[in-house]
């Protein structure tokens, strides 16, 4: 019978997840910060047929525990370059990770298109 409804919340579980959606740009962040009073510079190149991104993100951690990060992308296209995205974030350390313990942090942020909230063509 446990193995039966391990199996069952297994099934269940899978067809929730196959549920979620996601959309570029896809914000994955580790549970760590960077030293205190010290910086770091994160950033790509995303090139397609008719667009590129540059993404530029720097985090700085400005106290003991609270990383805050800033950043954005500049997209080129048909020799015209703009700003296009925006980032805001800031991290914390609840329960810093240790030998067979499980650490906690919390992440506050928010992520946005300039020119999608000012209704303009893409």
């Amino acid at each position: 019978m446990n193995n039966l409804l391990k199996i069952l919340i297994l099934i269940i579980g899978f067809n929730i997840f196959s549920l979620a959606q996601a959309t570029r740009p896809m914000m994955t962040d580790d549970a760590r910060i960077v030293d205190p009073k010290s910086c770091q510079l994160e950033s790509w190149v995303r090139d397609s047929k008719h667009m590129t991104e540059y993404w530029a993100q720097p985090g700085c951690n400005v106290g003991e525990n609270a990383e805050i990060t800033i950043g954005g992308s500049l997209e080129g296209e048909n020799g015209h370059s703009s700003f296009a995205n925006e980032i805001y974030q800031i991290k914390s350390i609840i329960r810093p990770i240790d030998i067979n313990q499980t650490g906690y942090s919390i992440v506050l942020g928010n992520a946005r298109d300039p020119k999608r909230t000012m209704n303009k063509v893409i």
